[in-house]
């Protein structure tokens, strides 16, 4: 995608950060906006902060995820809609599995960090609910900037979490599903159950929206729908179908970058990494006590020619001797 031409693709960085790209859309700003006047200057533009961390901390872990795992993650894109991490996981089921879950994981670890913050708080009931606010906007400018920093940032949180384990694409539990599926159905009729499942889930919150009189939600349901028709006619017509969606392609995620005709260096995962670092470590101690021990050498070598043998302790004697051994061994192997 040329993100030059489509405006839906136009974005600027905001920097490199544990070498990765980070890229936000010229749109995003317009979802601040919006939040802003739903719930006024001061809450909305916490929220909005807030929300622009903890969907960024959520996409650093899928990047963070498919590295452990032996992938690649060099990019994050938020947008109007949410994040995406452009990553290559390793080529097994479980490889894409946890590169998928680690995302979740992020937002679970955070409701976790400031649960103990919260559980004496009389709005913390309010904040398990993932379809309103936890608190008011008056209630917001007349409490403990803290405090409220930590319930909204608890909320959407969890908002998050529910939201990506719903087993519906292009979230995180239908990404897993799928996987699941495909690892076990074949690609195409796994493709094609999640495809159903994901239609299921829009069909009841969509329903669950309606009678709740949630348009937000309503949006929400119809992002599901668009991605499914994109699957349904991908299998159709297979790869000539451009599966883009507002300038972003959905298919190059996280889940299916290792399809791209041209294969990306694998990276090691964390503990191979870990156990090079050992190796190169130990054979760096190494080298440096050989360097020390001839060193040490040299001078017992030079005192033995300036003052003779009886000159060397007891202790220089059997070091020279430990290095004339060390010396006939290497002369024989190399014999």
């Amino acid at each position: 995608m040329n993100y030059s031409t489509n405006p839906f693709g136009w974005r600027f960085s905001i920097g490199t950060w544990f070498s990765t790209q980070v890229y936000v859309s010229v749109f995003f700003p317009l979802a601040v906006l919006g939040i802003c006047l739903y719930f006024g200057f001061p809450m909305g533009m916490v929220l909005s902060a807030l929300l622009f961390v903890s969907v960024l901390l959520h996409e650093f872990g899928h990047i963070f995820g498919a590295r452990s795992t032996g992938g690649i993650g060099d990019e994050i894109i938020i947008w109007p809609l949410g994040g995406l991490a452009m990553v290559s996981p390793g080529s097994n089921t479980r490889a894409k599995l946890i590169t998928t879950a680690s995302g979740p994981a992020v937002n679970l670890f955070l409701c976790a960090l400031l649960f103990p913050f919260l559980y004496r708080s009389p709005l913390l009931k309010n904040a398990f609910i993932p379809w309103q606010a936890p608190i008011s906007a008056e209630a917001f400018a007349a409490g403990n900037m803290l405090d409220n920093f930590i319930l909204l940032g608890f909320h959407l949180n969890f908002l998050l979490l529910v939201l990506n384990l719903l087993p519906a694409s292009p979230l995180d539990g239908g990404q897993m599903l799928r996987t699941v599926l495909i690892d076990r159905l074949g690609s195409t009729r796994g493709t094609t159950i999640s495809i159903i499942v994901s239609f299921a889930i829009a069909l009841l919150v969509g329903m669950a929206a309606v009678v709740g009189h949630h348009s937000l939600a309503l949006s929400f349901v119809l992002i599901i729908v668009i991605y499914c028709v994109m699957d349904h006619q991908r299998l159709q017509m297979g790869e000539h179908f451009d599966d883009s969606f507002l300038g972003y392609d959905f298919s190059q995620g996280y889940t299916s970058l290792e399809q791209s005709d041209e294969p990306r260096p694998k990276r090691q995962g964390f503990f191979a990494r870990w156990k090079s670092k050992r190796l190169a470590a130990r054979q760096e101690r190494e080298a440096l006590a050989i360097r020390q021990n001839e060193q040490e050498v040299d001078a017992i070598l030079a005192k033995l020619h300036e003052k003779g043998m009886d000159a060397l302790t007891e202790s220089e004697k059997r070091q020279l001797k430990q290095a004339s051994s060390r010396y006939k061994e290497k002369e024989g192997n190399s014999g």
